[in-house]
């Protein structure tokens, strides 16, 4: 079983979709979010808290 590692798709719209950069699962997520920072975030997602940061590109965000 995988420890998910999930880069998720800029918003658009209500949800947003993840791919898991370890086993290539996806799963959409619920875009609920609270800006903290220009390059990090705390997300609600599926009823969970967690933070966030940019990927290197600027164009997704993964999950900590």
């Amino acid at each position: 079983m995988c420890t998910h590692h999930w880069i998720i798709d800029p918003p658009n719209g209500p949800t947003s979709t993840g791919r898991c950069r370890l086993c290539g699962a996806t799963k959409q997520f619920t875009n609920n979010w609270d800006i903290n920072y220009k390059d990090s975030l705390t997300a609600t997602m599926s009823g969970k808290k967690r933070t966030m940061k940019r990927t290197k590109r600027g164009d997704r965000w993964e999950i900590y």
